[in-house]
């Protein structure tokens, strides 16, 4: 049996094994609805949609599923929902999730902006990509906020008060104080605590956090590819670009890990704690990034920091 077959037969025996409540070796109606239903189960699911599910599984029409016809409604897609339940999910995708490979990233040095001249170019020379599932490349997803919000260029729209800002530092600023808040409840301490504004500091920072990644993960560079806003999304054409925000989702859904690059060199928390980044939704960033994978299971997160090239990790169970 090969490596990839093996993996099919676990992830499917794991997946019985956790609407098998009671261990008799079959699956009956009322586990399917429990396991459904309770908090942190599963994909919620109403209950006409339950037993549609229960009765296209269920061949032999006995009132038992048992592994082999699980298996099959597996293979067919049937029971897709319950073995990856993210993936089975009908997210839209309005226009195709453009990549870079990382090497390509590291290479220039800064995160660019996609209007037609710089993305007619990269396209042409194999800078971006169109996603490919069956490429077989680890996708990235980099989730971050603007740093530089304030700035424009020709190619911003001065009647939009919302078409500003960048993603990275787009010049040497100076030092910034700031206060130093609780983790969880953003209460102040009191401290305050400086906070280094280099020029493309941002892209130092997934680049260290990606090759954290890479040596902890054992993958290889050149197998590695990116999505990161402003190159990855249109800022020239609102149209287009408003097409890839409502593709977002599906984006992450397609990455097999999320990079979240933030202001604070040491995580305590998950990225819905970190200073600036869940509030807003999308992300902050800095001098130290966090990763973890997208997919249903078990996953491992990490974080690295750029000022002291440190990183820890721990497994974490989505």
């Amino acid at each position: 049996m090969s490596a990839s077959s093996k993996e099919a037969e676990t992830k499917i025996r794991a997946a019985f094994a956790k609407f098998d409540l009671n261990g008799d070796g079959v699956l009956t109606l009322p586990e399917l609805r429990t396991v459904l239903t309770r908090p942190g189960g599963g994909q919620p699911m109403a209950e006409d949609q339950i037993q549609k599910l229960f009765k296209l599984m269920d061949v032999d029409s006995d009132g038992k599923v048992d592994l082999d016809e699980l298996s099959k409604s597996l293979a067919s897609g049937v029971a897709k929902a319950l073995i990856d339940p993210v993936d089975a999910l009908d997210f839209e995708y309005s226009i195709p999730m453009l990549l870079m490979p990382f090497l390509r990233f590291k290479e220039q040095g800064r995160i660019y902006k996609s209007t037609k001249t710089w993305r007619d170019k990269a396209l042409s020379q194999g800078w971006l990509v169109k996603y490919d599932k069956a490429s077989g490349k680890i996708v990235i997803f980099v989730s971050h906020t603007w740093w530089d919000r304030e700035f424009t260029d020709e190619t911003n729209d001065e009647t939009d008060q919302y078409d500003r800002g960048a993603p990275d530092l787009q010049a040497d600023y100076p030092d910034e104080e700031r206060d130093v808040f609780e983790h969880g409840n953003g209460k102040p301490t009191g401290q305050k605590k400086t906070y280094q504004k280099p020029k493309d500091l941002k892209l130092r920072v997934i680049c260290a956090g990606v090759e954290r990644l890479i040596k902890e993960q054992g993958l290889k560079a050149e197998d590695v590819m990116l999505w990161v806003d402003w190159q990855s999304i249109y800022q020239d054409d609102k149209e287009e670009k408003m097409k890839g925000v409502r593709s977002l989702i599906k984006y992450a859904t397609l990455s097999d890990y999320m990079l979240v690059p933030t202001e604070e060199a040491v995580l305590t928390s998950f990225p819905e704690n970190i200073p600036g980044y869940g509030a807003a939704g999308a992300g902050s960033s800095t001098s130290s990034s966090r990763w973890r994978p997208r997919c249903a299971g078990a996953g491992r997160s990490s974080t690295a920091s750029s000022a002291t090239g440190r990183s820890s990790s721990t497994r974490t169970s989505a």
